[in-house]
């Protein structure tokens, strides 16, 4: 479970709380300290469909409930917050923090895993980040089409990773 130490209070939308990080500089201060702590913690990105599919889905939203930090991805629930709370609830879209997380992971040395897409889609990204980020270290790498989840798990725990990308479409990746 991550600390709360510079963590903001979340904010429910339609019953999913959701966190107003200031920015993505905010963000990625939270994850930098949960990381330099050794804390695991399990991030979410929530959009308006994905909140759709939480209400008519009990397993999604079991799992969306069980995440540490969801993430304001869409621009509807940032209107929702803004309708339901008069607040401001800047987007923090998961596509676009991986990349603001990228180099921080290369300039800390930390280990990324990618889970998900197809081989030649995983290939293609992994040598991308190698070439994007200079000193990146991708800890390990499996494809989204391999079918035994155990060997998977394995794989990751024993990769001494230190983020876990997935990349399999919801509600599959989460």
């Amino acid at each position: 479970m991550i600390s709360t130490s510079g963590m903001p209070q979340p904010v429910s939308i339609m019953g999913i709380d959701v966190m107003p990080f200031e920015s993505y500089s905010h963000a990625l201060a939270c994850i930098e300290d949960s990381i330099t702590a050794g804390r695991k913690s399990f991030w979410v990105a929530v959009n308006p469909q994905k909140m759709y599919r939480a209400w008519h889905d009990p397993d999604l939203k079991a799992i969306l409930d069980f995440a540490d930090i969801r993430i304001c991805d869409g621009v509807g629930v940032s209107v929702a917050a803004k309708i339901l709370h008069g607040i401001t609830l800047p987007r923090c879209t998961g596509c676009d923090l991986f990349t603001k997380l990228m180099p921080m992971a290369a300039r800390r040395g930390w280990g990324v895993f990618l889970l998900g897409a197809s081989p030649e889609s995983n290939e293609l990204a992994r040598r991308k980040l190698l070439d994007s980020y200079p000193g990146i270290r991708i800890a390990g790498w499996r494809d989204g089409y391999s079918g035994d989840s155990r060997e998977t798990i394995r794989q990751i725990n024993d990769s001494g990773t230190d983020m876990l990308f997935v990349a399999m479409g919801s509600p599959r990746q989460e």
